[in-house]
């Protein structure tokens, strides 16, 4: 079963998570790897892995990288 990707979009573009929630979530999924398809494993670490990246950027440039990743994944997941 694929991840839900427009969820974990929505979610990644709602929230926003400031880096202890971050931290939390890379917790979560690291602990959870087993336990789960390896391809939502991925999708977790890799929104994980972009918004660590963000916090090294300001706003203007995090806001433009957020898109043009998010586009970059949208586009991987739909060529399977």
């Amino acid at each position: 079963m694929a991840p839900d990707l427009d969820s974990a979009e929505r979610a990644y573009l709602g929230l926003l998570p400031d880096r202890d929630h971050v931290d939390a979530l890379a917790r979560h999924a690291i602990s959870h790897a087993r336990n789960t398809p390896g391809s939502g494993y991925a999708l977790s670490l890799t929104l994980v892995g972009m918004r660590l990246q963000e916090f090294k950027m300001g706003e203007a440039c995090a806001t433009t990288c957020r898109q043009d990743s998010l586009h970059s994944l949208r586009q991987a997941f739909a060529a399977g």
